[in-house]
């Protein structure tokens, strides 16, 4: 999956967003507005950006006001490969860059310089940060799939097919790294993968927070055949998708061939809250 272009504005001054909104829109960036940090912090919370365009003050009638440069110490720590530009005002670009020294940030703009140079330099940044959000993901980390290891039994024994080679933990863990590879970063559940049967299949379900789609997922894996007929199926039973609480489908992934017996699927999942998902990132790439 390939992550639209997403952009974070932190900006109190309605007609500074109304500007920016006027000029990427035929970029075709999701743009998010926040007007406070508390607002950047929930929309960061969720969801993760290409690029974050900060003003070192959210308030401009108050000289000591650094809540900008705060935000940006906390995105630079998140290391979700966000481009941070800082807008800074005629003067202020020496200080800045002194402040900023400790954290990487793509560009210092002037607000006096021509909106379409502040354009100019969130395309480039974008760009920039989408070449490294599009990285194949390293190697997941068995325990943020959080199976237990009797469900990790059961579900190796149900795939298990005497013709092929034998699924074995370290399969799962590759193969759902090539199941989620282009939604990260992910939030693990706070409860455990659970076995589901569907219709007469069983399957393994994992979920986990999206930030690139800022949503809650779910990852289905079973036996590659048995993960055809459901795909199919899931495509028109809405009531199968009301029952197990699961949106569209995103993707699926029924050819891996070095593990040729597993099938999946990823799906949005329906009344599901962050608040269900560890706050700390578990996968990032």
């Amino acid at each position: 999956m390939i992550l639209k272009k997403r952009i974070l504005y932190v900006e109190d001054d309605k007609d500074w967003q109304q500007d920016i909104q006027d000029s990427i829109s035929s970029l075709g960036y999701i743009l998010h507005f926040a007007s406070s940090t508390k607002e950047a912090m929930d929309l960061l919370r969720k969801n993760t950006y290409h690029v974050a365009l900060l003003d070192k003050r959210l308030n401009e009638n108050d000289v000591t006001n650094e809540q900008g440069l705060e935000l940006a110490h906390i995105i630079s720590g998140m290391n979700e490969e966000t481009n941070i530009i800082v807008y800074t005002s005629h003067g202020e670009k020496d200080d800045l860059r002194e402040a900023f020294r400790k954290i990487k940030v793509w560009d210092f703009i002037d607000k006096a310089k021509p909106l379409s140079e502040i354009i100019k330099a969130i395309r480039e940044a974008g760009e920039d940060a989408e070449a490294r959000f599009n990285r194949p993901l390293r190697r997941m980390p068995f325990e943020s799939l959080n199976i237990t290891k009797s469900v990790l039994n059961k579900f190796l024994t149900t795939v298990d097919a005497k013709d092929s080679p034998k699924i074995t933990g370290e399969n799962l863990d590759v193969f759902a790294k090539y199941m989620l590879s282009g939604y990260h970063p992910l939030l693990v559940d706070k409860s455990e993968a659970r076995l589901l049967k569907v219709l007469q299949f069983t399957v393994l379900q994992i979920r986990f927070w999206s930030k690139a789609l800022g949503a809650p997922i779910a990852t289905w894996i079973g036996k590659h055949d048995d993960m055809m007929s459901l795909i199919e199926k899931t495509i028109s039973d809405h009531r199968l998708k009301e029952t197990f609480g699961i949106n569209s489908m995103i993707s699926e992934r029924l050819i891996y061939e070095p593990i040729p017996t597993l099938g999946g699927a990823v799906f949005e999942l329906n009344n599901t809250d962050i608040e269900e998902f560890a706050s700390q990132i578990a996968i990032r790439s």
